[in-house]
């Protein structure tokens, strides 16, 4: 125990060195040093078996009040991620953070604990996280600590059933195939590393589900997504074989993730008509929200009917200036409205000349949860500062999405806040669904 303990001490002096930390106090030196030795992955080691640890401790002393949590998981960026992501949704700003990724090999001699690179033979390793927080700041970080327990754990049920979730998908495509083309290109398009999974559940006629991800564990799921997991398992089933994206009210709050869930739901018929569903949480990768929505797969197809239209038929220039705003509208929300019903709102932004003027406008998705408000305003005149404000006016909306698109005027910002009771909603609008700022 003794020489673990110095190998450890030896190895978190030297990633201190290399990422250029300051010197943590002795005592909370000492206290980091002997909550790794717990967390680990040994079977002789208090919390050895488990594929994911934390455990946290505060410590008082002099000038020094700080809580202390250290995390033990795979060494895969995801687990930092989402807790980097948890931490800046709620505010919490920590003191200060470390990362180690390490291997440890035991023999009849004993054990022994190496420094590694990240994704350096990533199977055989495994990541110390540790967080410093301040005391005076957080009185109580009981909360926090069961929120990460729940991001650990969420994080390796998707990670764990990765696999078996893209072959799940790569067979929905196939039967989707012959029916769907266009549905089928998309979901092969998203397959292929585009669309982040968190979980899915696939439901069978004889009552068989398969759940994967972090739908495998209701009582996560419930802590990470509130109220969701029971809202999926009352779906009714599409009219339509297909693709069908969800604009569910509870899916629009996510414990750890920046980023708003596109819940989508598949329907194809057997080869005895019998109907076979799955649901599929996740969102997609940045690289595809950046993709151009008129020339994405499964999607171009909506492009190729809105520019049917006779104003975009005779004018080039707003064909070119609606194709801008059309490629950075969510993907999920285009493919959930007719193609016509986006030329009001996309002309009234194109428009718009007078700098003080907002154009707003209602977005009405297929499913009848939720709604969105589309709002463009002068760049120039109201700057990035407005996207501050929603936030810390409108947070308990939901997600608010930023993007700046530039048009021949060079005017126009557009942001989007899912997911707000329409019992919060300040202005006057007579709704009896929840809004979305888009």
């Amino acid at each position: 125990m003794r020489v673990l303990r110095q190998q450890l001490l030896t190895m978190l002096e030297d990633t201190r060195k290399q990422h250029d930390l300051t010197l943590p106090p002795k005592r909370l030196q000492a206290a980091l040093i002997h909550h790794a030795t717990r967390l680990l992955p040994h079977p002789d080691f208090p919390e050895g078996k488990k594929p994911t640890a934390l455990v946290a401790q505060t410590l008082s002393h002099g000038a020094m009040h700080r809580h202390l949590i250290l995390m033990r998981c795979p060494d895969q960026a995801f687990y930092l991620d989402a807790i980097k992501g948890y931490l800046q949704q709620h505010q919490i700003q920590a003191i200060g953070q470390q990362t180690m990724v390490a291997s440890m090999h035991c023999s009849a001699n004993g054990c022994a604990i190496t420094l590694r690179k990240p994704k350096e033979d990533a199977s055989q390793n495994f990541m110390f996280i540790a967080l410093y927080l301040s005391a005076t700041v957080v009185h109580d970080c009981n909360k926090i600590v069961k929120d990460m327990r729940a991001i650990l754990r969420a994080v390796y049920l998707s990670v764990t059933d990765f696999h078996a979730m893209t072959s799940q998908l790569q067979q929905c495509q196939i039967h989707l195939q012959q029916d769907n083309p266009h549905d089928a290109e998309l979901l092969a398009w998203m397959n292929q590393g585009r669309y982040i999974l968190f979980g899915m559940q696939c439901f069978s006629p004889k009552g068989k589900h398969q759940r994967l991800g972090m739908m495998r564990d209701s009582r996560i799921m419930e802590h990470i997504t509130p109220q969701l997991f029971n809202t999926l398992q009352s779906l009714e089933l599409p009219k339509a074989e297909g693709l069908t994206w969800l604009h569910l009210a509870q899916g629009q709050q996510h414990l750890y993730s920046n980023t708003r869930m596109d819940i989508l739901h598949i329907h194809w018929r057997e080869h005895h008509q019998q109907d076979q569903h799955c649901v599929l949480l996740g969102y997609f990768s940045r690289s595809a929200r950046h993709t151009n929505a008129s020339q994405l797969p499964g999607i171009s197809h909506i492009w190729q009917q809105l520019q049917q239209q006779s104003l975009l038929q005779h004018s080039d220039f707003y064909r070119r200036e609606i194709r801008t705003l059309f490629d950075r509208m969510p993907k999920s929300l285009i493919a959930s409205m007719p193609a016509k019903t986006w030329l009001k709102p996309l002309r009234q932004i194109v428009d718009l000349t007078v700098p003080t003027h907002v154009v707003a406008n209602r977005l009405t998705p297929a499913s009848d949860d939720v709604e969105y408000l589309l709002v463009a305003m002068d760049n120039l005149r109201f700057g990035p500062m407005y996207g501050t404000v929603f936030k810390k006016n409108y947070r308990h909306w939901g997600y608010l999405f930023y993007v700046k698109t530039t048009l021949a005027s060079d005017h126009t910002a557009l942001s989007s806040l899912p997911s707000a009771n329409k019992n919060t909603h300040q202005h006057s609008i007579n709704s009896r669904k929840p809004f979305n700022l888009v």
